[in-house]
């Protein structure tokens, strides 16, 4: 029977079942996992800063990975937190989406691959409040999906891999930044269905980092010393959730104008997690 020649009730009924039909068909859709990551950082026991970023995690046509950055906020010396905000022109810059501040791509990196972290990565427009929990939402989620770090070998839960050698490489606002990882080991602590956890733990970074003062360039050196615990689903390679199981980071400031003996030591500690927020009602 046409529609066209269907009496009113039918045309009512008719109506109904496909809005049912459609509405089902939605309910069925998954929505997408909103994540959240959270970390804090401290300076010789004091919070130095804080930020809190909700992200979606996205496989491209040809299984690449993004990440959807939907807002950030960011708090410093342990006070409130406020929302981190860019302007129209470095939201385009940044791929953002409609509401969004950015869209970036995981992996493949793109860009240089001498410096994975540049301009390509992100625009050098973005806030510190979008690029610095990048660094550690990219660092994460490539774990079980990057062939570098060996997890796709793990086949029973206590087994472990070794992972070569990599190098972090940024320049940001006057600020150059270099971390030298030698290698490091990779373990399957756990497996439900679903659901596999590793424990990532590189060896000893060696970092270099140069910050401009009005009295010339600041130089510190130091060594990072951390390691994740990340779970994962084993079919999509998908990152479910992360937590720093450590992460210090001890460094000397050679300061212009300063005496080398009188150098500051810096001990930094870092707190990180990600975790996948309870879909919206």
């Amino acid at each position: 029977m046409a529609l066209a020649r269907a009496t009113p009730a039918a045309r009512s009924a008719l109506a109904l079942a496909l809005a049912l039909a459609a509405g089902a068909a939605a309910a069925q859709t998954p929505r997408p996992t909103i994540y959240r990551y959270e970390a804090s950082e401290s300076l010789n026991g004091t919070i130095q800063s804080a930020y809190r970023v909700d992200f979606e995690l996205a496989r491209d046509r040809r299984g690449g990975l993004e990440a959807i950055v939907l807002r950030a906020e960011a708090a410093d010396h342990g006070g409130e937190f406020k929302p981190v905000t860019a302007s129209e022109t470095c939201r385009a810059a940044m791929h953002a989406p409609p509401g969004g501040l950015a869209r970036v791509r995981l992996w493949p990196t793109a860009g240089d691959p001498a410096e994975p972290l540049g301009a390509a990565f992100l625009d050098l427009c973005a806030p510190d409040g979008v690029f610095f929990p990048l660094t550690d939402i990219v660092n994460v989620a490539l774990i079980p999906i990057s062939p570098r770090f060996e997890v796709r070998r793990l086949r029973r839960v206590g087994q472990t891999a070794r992972f070569p050698a990599f190098t972090a490489r940024f320049g940001r606002n006057g600020r150059q930044f270099e971390e030298v990882v030698a290698g490091g080991e990779v373990a399957l602590v756990a497996r439900a269905p679903g659901r596999d956890t590793v424990e990532w733990r590189p060896d000893a970074a060696r970092l270099t980092i140069r910050e401009p003062t009005p009295q010339g360039e600041m130089l510190l050196l130091g060594a990072e010393h951390w390691a994740f615990r990340v779970g994962f689903d084993p079919r999509s390679r998908l990152l479910a959730s992360a937590r720093a199981i450590y992460d210090d980071i001890d460094m000397t400031a050679q300061v212009p104008g300063l005496p080398a003996d009188k150098a500051p030591r810096l001990k930094i500690t870092r707190q990180v997690t990600i975790e996948a927020l309870p879909p919206a009602a």
